[in-house]
């Protein structure tokens, strides 16, 4: 019987012989066949479709995919693709940590920007143009300001977060927070980025449930 083992195996066949587009289209049916019980199985769907996003060229939805594997299941190989080719934010790594921390801070706030857009996308070259060159400016104050010296990735990720830029259109000013606050209800606190995150993955909440979009999925869409 033609099942999603049939298809994970046609999947790896074309891995293997580079042909990633249509290894994607074989993973794509097999998650869509796969019981949501099979945790072990889901994981390893996830695990490849991470591995042929990687080839195609999408570095940072292949990282979220093997985050996403790793939530599933702690499976090692997950580990060691997350360990090997994400930086700290849970984005592809750059060439240095200043290029990192760039990233991170444009991701966060790109995305807060979209978030109060009914579109949720940008409309013209000219609109990311203008906000390109805003955060570009403030992103060179805080360089020079030389705040995050000494600070680790998570102090560096809050103060992404709690740096509120006033962007060019017609809010009021107390929306331009964060539009959803992460809560351990169990608890009755605010979670905390640094704290192993809630779904149990044993990752940090920022690098897992809590990991900002990076800029190639704000651009590209998510997969």
């Amino acid at each position: 019987m033609w099942n999603y083992h049939s298809e994970i195996k046609l999947a790896k066949f074309y891995l293997s012989r580079h042909m990633p587009k249509k290894a994607m289209d074989q993973l794509a049916k097999a998650i869509a066949e796969c019981p949501c019980c099979k945790e072990k199985e889901l994981a390893r769907l996830l695990f490849y479709l991470g591995i042929t996003l990687k080839k195609l060229g999408h570095s940072n939805s292949a990282i979220r995919f093997w985050i996403s594997s790793y939530r599933v299941n702690k499976n090692k190989y997950a580990r060691e693709m997350i360990k090997r080719f994400s930086n700290g934010y849970g984005f592809k790594k750059e060439e240095n940590n200043d290029l990192d921390d760039k990233k991170a801070f444009f991701s966060i706030q790109i995305s807060r920007y979209l978030a109060k857009k009914q579109s949720k996308n940008f409309s013209t070259q000219a609109e990311v143009d203008m906000i390109t060159d805003l955060l570009a400016e403030k992103w060179k104050n805080i360089v020079q300001s030389g705040i995050l010296e000494q600070k680790s990735i998570e102090e560096k990720q809050k103060y992404f977060k709690e740096e509120k830029i006033v962007f060019p259109f017609m809010v009021c000013t107390k929306v331009l927070g964060d539009p959803v606050i992460n809560v351990n209800f169990t608890q009755g606190t605010k979670v905390l980025q640094n704290e192993r995150c809630l779904c149990g993955s044993g990752l940090p909440h920022y690098k897992c449930c809590g990991r900002a979009p990076s800029l190639e999925e704000i651009a590209d869409g998510f997969f």
